[in-house]
């Protein structure tokens, strides 16, 4: 073994060792950072309260997909996530914890995957210390704070990417009739969690038929079939066309924002991860094992597919850095699969011997590029402490109280939620119709007629010129600078009642 005991090889050895190190300490501060905020009580992202309140109406006799009211009006995904959630909180109870759980099992579900993946990619599977394995699980899961610490929250992100990962890893590594039908199951049900599953699924059909002709035709075979078979069975649980409507038709109209696909390419996925995709295209260089051919195609589609996906949703108005995930997800593939070519080359070809060593600094530049604070994501004291102040002051409130943003802390209260504010914005812009004005004519009515007890102004004051015209203010909720926001995504928080005048 002169490669590993030459003065080269045992610098290689000792970079490994801290790439190992550093991916392994990105691992453990998101176990720490997920188990320290699993059961806070409140809102880690403000759209959490909307996943909770669609398990509840899975729960209940009401329905998910339905005409939409100031009462309830759902999200614009499809409805697994919110029967898993259903399931779970069936056992575990109705709360943002057993949510948080589906998630995190999810998350640390992908991780393995991706480990598995690349060591069989790179055929040393048989190893438990797979270094470009191992590098490229700490690649994704060290891109947790800038996916907006998504991996771990109440909602339907994780639970995706596990599925699109069963599903690629069926595709990759059993390639027989029966296995692309299976990949193509867990991709419709990726689809059935959020729609993008469907499209990261598009170039892999066309790759998979390129790479295996005829038998290819069974993993696109089984997603159409199955998916038309879940569509028809899932809509005619619901009256009306409103499974169609909230989950087909509105998502087309959403508007896209200013901005090229290429300068998105460039901010959001290469500046910020320029060594892992500089990696990632060493991916494509030859290698040994089975159809080399097949596996280049695969990826290449994998990549496209992942990164189409994240620029094309990014375009859109109201697209967060969570949309980033899938992106993330490929390139930290291709780059783990990636550094093992480099690693193959710099033991097989003396012009190369120093390519490992170099390639595991730039490992090591990539992680320090990637570091984050893992304290920022963890709520204080103050902050439950607060949250817990204001269900008290919501309890004291005689009737209803109007708070579209946060609903469950309503319920937390006592007293019943209605539509989330999101809900309501997404009709708001995305149909010019009559559904439209039954919903801005009902909230204008209960505001006019005194419905509410209160309304709850938020930090971005939401709706406020309409509120004041029946509703003077009253008393705030929370005056203390940075507390009780959300840890991820929108900044917002209840601030003062509004009472009738």
């Amino acid at each position: 073994m002169p490669f590993l005991t030459s003065p080269t090889g045992i610098i290689t050895r000792a970079l490994s060792l801290a790439a190992v190190s550093a991916s392994l300490l990105f691992v453990a501060m998101f176990l720490y950072v997920s188990l320290s905020r699993i059961s806070y009580p409140f809102e880690l992202e403000w759209l959490e309260g909307l996943s909770l309140q669609h398990v509840k109406r899975v729960l209940g006799p009401s329905g998910l997909y339905v005409k939409p009211t100031i009462d309830f009006i759902p999200n614009l995904y499809p409805p697994l996530h919110a029967y898993v959630g259903a399931v779970v909180c069936s056992v575990f109870g109705a709360h943002f914890t057993a949510l948080r759980a589906i998630s995190l099992l999810s998350a640390l579900g992908v991780l393995a995957l991706i480990y598995q993946f690349v060591a069989r990619e790179t055929s040393t599977r048989a190893s438990l210390l797979n270094v470009p394995a191992i590098v490229a699980v700490g690649l994704f899961i060290a891109t947790y704070d800038r996916v907006g610490g998504w991996f771990d929250i109440a909602r339907v992100d994780s639970l995706l990417f596990f599925l699109v990962m069963l599903g690629l890893f069926m595709l990759r590594f059993y390639p027989s009739a029966g296995g692309f039908v299976v990949a193509g199951l867990f991709f419709v049900m990726a689809g059935f969690v959020k729609q993008s599953g469907f499209l990261i699924a598009v170039p892999l059909i066309g790759a998979v038929v390129l790479a295996h002709r005829r038998r290819g035709l069974y993993f696109g075979g089984a997603i159409g079939l199955v998916a038309a078979i879940v569509t028809v069975a899932v809509a005619s649980l619901y009256e009306g066309n409103w499974f169609y409507y909230y989950v087909i038709d509105m998502p087309t109209r959403h508007p896209e924002v200013q901005g090229s696909a290429a300068e998105s390419l460039w901010l959001d996925v290469i500046a910020s991860m320029p060594i892992s995709c500089l990696l990632a295209c060493f991916a494509f260089f030859p290698g040994d094992g089975d159809a080399p051919r097949h596996r280049r195609i695969i990826l290449g589609a994998f990549l496209v597919g992942g990164v189409g996906v994240s620029l094309a949703i990014r375009a859109r108005v109201g697209a967060f850095v969570n949309d980033l995930i899938p992106a993330y997800l490929a390139v930290s593939i291709l780059a783990g699969v990636g550094l093992e070519r480099l690693f193959r080359h710099g033991r097989a070809r003396a012009e190369w011997r120093l390519v490992p060593a170099y390639s595991l600094v730039l490992v090591l530049a990539q992680f320090w590029m990637l570091r984050y604070d893992p304290f920022a994501h963890i709520p204080t004291r103050e902050d439950r402490q607060a949250g817990e102040r204001i269900v008290e002051q919501l309890k004291a409130i005689p009737g209803d109280v109007f708070l579209p943003h946060h609903g469950y802390l309503a319920e937390m209260a006592g007293k019943r939620s209605f539509a989330h504010t999101l809900a309501i914005d997404n009709l708001r812009l995305e149909d010019r119709g009559p559904n439209r004005e039954f919903i801005e004519g009902q909230i204008s009515s209960a505001l006019a007629q005194k419905r509410f007890g209160a309304v709850i102004v938020e930090s971005d004051g939401w709706n406020l010129e309409a509120i004041k015209e029946h509703y003077k203010p009253g008393q705030l909720l929370n005056t203390s600078p940075g507390v009780f926001f959300p840890r991820e995504g929108g900044a917002l928080r209840p601030e003062q009642v509004f009472v009738p005048k």
